[in-house]
């Protein structure tokens, strides 16, 4: 591989390591009041849920990766995300023991680099405040480098690629758009007489009259929306747009946002996209897949090769164990 061919598979790597990262760190779904969590004795925070070595990390340490990963505490949380989200706390630690056993270290400019990424990728934008903050980064960053030795050799060929084609061709069939062109006023008076001013226009003509009356965002582009699949325009756009002819206008229809009046500008009709098209788009989702797979099976390597132990029972939320 060359040089600049080295340098994107590098690239698209910390791309997908970066929203595999993040992913863990992202809000779980919301679920219904009553499976909430009230707010735990004190003395609970203490008790010990995982040793990883000679490592021991408290429920207060889980309160603490709750706050930095997803920006709640426990006790809004429903139960559901506080067993996924503790299943994903113990496989950081136990992936932070092997980064250490193995001798990485982070530096500040790493660090500098990952903050901004994350301000980049999270809604979140609060800085840093606090010593724990900092250490809990440093140990996301370490994860982070350990996980990219991991998957470094992972790649993806030409034949892998062609049979994710063949296996997923629905994926890449385009159904039948159009292109739509608009002229939006304000008024119903305005648009019956556009329209019977363009009742014989070509199309350079209804682009004209676009860029000189339409109140729409695409005036400037002479009325040109777009292209479009069924389902992708509002409900009532979409029943009229779609029994078009190429070159016919609509009737005037009206909308909150004022008086419409449409014209189909080319029907395309439904067409399989080429495996070259497709090929770039192909490779990051093969190469996002084998990573994940790596990933998992790593994980289960270091479950079974570790010195660790899962204390659930002393969890302040009733552990359910995930069914396979």
């Amino acid at each position: 591989m060359n040089k600049i061919g080295k340098k994107k598979s590098l690239w698209l790597l910390m791309i997908i390591l970066s929203q595999f990262l993040i992913s863990q760190c992202s809000s779980p779904q919301e679920s219904a009041p009553e499976n909430s969590i009230s707010e735990a004795p004190a003395k609970d925070l203490a008790s010990v849920i995982l040793r990883v070595g000679p490592k021991e990390y408290t429920n207060a340490d889980f309160a603490a990766y709750l706050t930095m990963s997803v920006g709640k505490g426990r006790e809004e949380l429903p139960l559901e995300a506080l067993n996924e989200l503790v299943i994903n706390f113990v496989e950081d630690k136990l992936l932070l023991a092997a980064a250490e056993q193995k001798g990485i270290v982070v530096t500040w400019p790493e660090i500098k680099s990952y903050l901004a990424r994350m301000k980049a990728n999270l809604s979140t934008t609060e800085p840093i405040q606090t010593s724990e903050e900092l250490e809990s980064l440093k140990e996301a960053l370490l994860i982070e480098k350990y996980i990219e030795t991991v998957v470094a050799d992972v790649e993806v060929k030409e034949d892998e690629m062609r049979r994710y084609y063949q296996e997923h061709k629905r994926d890449f069939l385009l159904a039948d758009r159009v292109q739509v062109s608009q002229i939006l006023v304000n008024s119903e008076e305005k648009a019956v007489e556009l329209r019977q001013q363009l009742q014989e226009a070509d199309e350079q003509k209804f682009r004209e009259v676009a860029r000189q009356n339409s109140l729409g965002v695409e005036a400037a582009q002479g009325g040109l929306m777009g292209v479009f699949e069924m389902g992708q325009l509002p409900y009532a756009f979409d029943k009229v747009v779609f029994t078009l002819e190429e070159g016919q206008l609509s009737r005037v229809i009206e909308s909150s946002y004022g008086y419409h009046i449409f014209r189909l500008d080319k029907k395309i009709p439904a067409e399989l996209i080429s495996f070259d098209q497709a090929k770039e788009k192909i490779r990051i989702k093969v190469l996002e897949i084998k990573i994940k797979n790596r990933l998992q099976e790593h994980l289960q390597w270091l479950k079974e090769n570790l010195d660790w132990i899962f204390l659930p029972e002393n969890l302040t939320f009733p552990y359910q164990r995930k069914k396979q």
